[in-house]
C-alpha cells in the first residue's frame, strides 16, 4: 500500500508531453516516464470500445493507423495516448508515444528516432 501511495504522490495532474527532438536526447527517460503514467491511468470505457479496441483491431488485420489529437489544454489528451501507446507496446506493436510537432521535420525525426531507439532493444544486432 505505502508504494501505491508514493507512486500516487508522485503522478501530476497535467501531463507534459515531450517535444519531437526529446527522442533523441532521451529515450529512456521518455520511456520510464510515460510507462509511469500509463501504470497508474485508468481511462472511460468509451476510450476502450472507441479508441483502443478499433485502432488494435486494425493493427492486428494489417491495416495503418492514422490518427490526430486535439482539445485544449488539461482535457488528458497526452495522459489519454500514453495509456494508448503502452496497450500497443503491450500488445507487441512498436508505437511511437505521444509528442509535440510543429513540422513534418520534427514528425519524421521523433519517428526515426524513437523507433531506432525501440530497434536497437529488441535487435541489438
Amino acid at each position: 500500500m505505502q508504494r501505491l501511495m508514493e507512486r500516487i504522490e508522485r503522478l501530476q495532474p497535467i501531463v507534459t508531453t515531450v517535444k519531437a527532438q526529446d527522442f533523441a536526447e532521451k529515450p529512456e527517460i521518455i520511456r520510464n516516464d510515460y510507462e509511469f503514467v500509463a501504470s497508474l491511468f485508468y481511462p472511460f470505457e468509451s476510450v476502450r470500445q472507441q479508441l483502443r479496441d478499433p485502432l488494435l483491431r486494425r493493427l492486428t488485420a494489417g491495416k495503418p493507423v492514422l490518427g490526430y489529437v486535439s482539445a485544449p489544454y488539461g482535457y488528458g489528451k497526452t495522459a489519454t495516448m500514453i495509456w494508448l501507446w503502452h496497450g500497443c507496446e503491450w500488445e507487441g506493436f512498436v508505437a511511437v508515444p505521444p509528442f509535440t510537432f510543429h513540422s513534418w521535420e520534427d514528425l519524421v525525426r521523433a519517428t526515426t528516432q524513437w523507433l531506432s531507439f525501440r530497434l536497437r532493444e529488441k535487435r541489438p544486432d
